[in-house]
């Protein structure tokens, strides 16, 4: 069984990778500005800040329509006059977003150090530096609750990847309420859904396993293989609907029974076909009547164009979950599985 790693322990792997990466920049940055960096030094610095700063945090900040959903629940909670924290925050947008609003004080942690540093350079440069506070800690570290005035009025967050629990959101925000949320306090999101689709596709199924190459078998290399849900395009690969979407969790963050869960789930077969895998997206319901949801496999990007939608410019990929075996099933069949979100991954196996 995996090491099943608390992502609030500032000695887990995660942390420990971005502090080590953090300082490799900082004495790289420094060998810059005193002149005695090479040409290898300063492509070194590139890869650095790659590994840093992935390129999705880009079409991630970009997606103003998606920023603007985040803006309207702040404003419908009304966080004028209170106490915000936001977690996970990035480059600090919604931050400034409540500090915009009116807040009173708005204290946001980021487990980046690099991230979190720039963020406050940022934030400054917006004129928000006297009531944002920038923390480098995940948000069970006990400098977020001291950088606090007061326990939070309000919770944002949008610590979410395409399997909707990858970023350990389930935890962060159970530990958050306990902790760090007024009893009458709100959360941004406050539910969070996440639906399945079954795939037939050959192609997919071959992002993840491999069998045999030019002739040779190399299925030993399948000890690297995902065990877990991934991020996938997957309208650029050939692929056929076995069934209809289907709910697999839905997750209420303002409850007191929030927790990992596993789940079984029968869906009736659509087609007849071979099972490779399934499909995942997500809906975030930010307030009451503000839904934000990443792309599912049946909304075309022309759709998202006729909705006025600028998400279909930096959409969310979509998740997989690719099994090791394929199984072939009939139409209206039924199709047995049972769904898991320990360690935060998404895992499926066939009954």
């Amino acid at each position: 069984m995996a090491q099943n790693y608390d992502w609030h322990d500032t000695n887990e792997p995660i942390g420990t990778m971005y502090r080590t990466l953090a300082k490799t920049a900082q004495d790289l940055e420094r060998k810059i500005t005193a002149g005695n960096a090479t040409e290898t030094d300063r492509l070194n610095l590139d890869h650095v800040y790659q590994a840093l700063i992935p390129w999705w945090h880009f079409p991630m900040v970009n997606n103003s329509f998606r920023a603007s959903l985040f803006e309207k629940a702040l404003e419908k909670i009304d966080v004028k006059n209170k106490v915000v924290l936001d977690i996970g925050s990035g480059t600090g947008l919604l931050a400034m977003m409540a500090a915009r609003q009116g807040a009173k004080s708005v204290v946001a942690c980021e487990l980046n150090s690099t991230l979190a540093n720039l963020s406050k350079q940022i934030v400054a440069q917006n004129g928000y530096g006297d009531t944002v506070t920038i923390v480098d800690a995940v948000s069970s570290d006990p400098k977020v609750r001291e950088a606090l005035p007061e326990l939070a009025d309000v919770i944002v967050t949008e610590i979410v990847e395409e399997g909707l629990i990858g970023e350990n959101i389930v935890n962060t925000l159970k530990h958050a309420r306990q902790k760090l949320l007024k009893p009458n306090g709100a959360i941004i999101p406050r539910k969070g859904r996440l639906y399945g689709r079954c795939v037939e596709s050959s192609a997919m199924h071959g992002l993840n396993h491999v069998s045999k190459a030019a002739g040779f078998d190399v299925s030993l290399f399948n000890k690297f293989s995902i065990r877990g849900h991934f991020p996938i395009r997957f309208e650029l690969w050939p692929h056929t609907y076995l069934s209809d979407p289907f709910l697999i969790y839905d997750f209420d963050f303002m409850s007191h029974d929030l927790a990992e869960k596993q789940t079984e789930i029968q869906v009736a077969a659509a087609n007849t076909g071979v099972l490779h895998g399934v499909l995942l997206w997500f809906e975030l319901e930010l307030a009451d009547g503000i839904i934000w949801s990443s792309t599912p496999p049946d909304f075309s990007m022309e759709a998202q164009k006729n909705n006025n939608q600028e998400s279909h410019i930096y959409k969310q990929q979509t998740g997989i979950v690719i099994f090791r075996e394929p199984d072939k099933i009939k139409e209206k069949n039924t199709i047995n599985m049972v769904f898991d979100c320990a360690n935060n991954r998404v895992t499926v196996n066939l009954l």
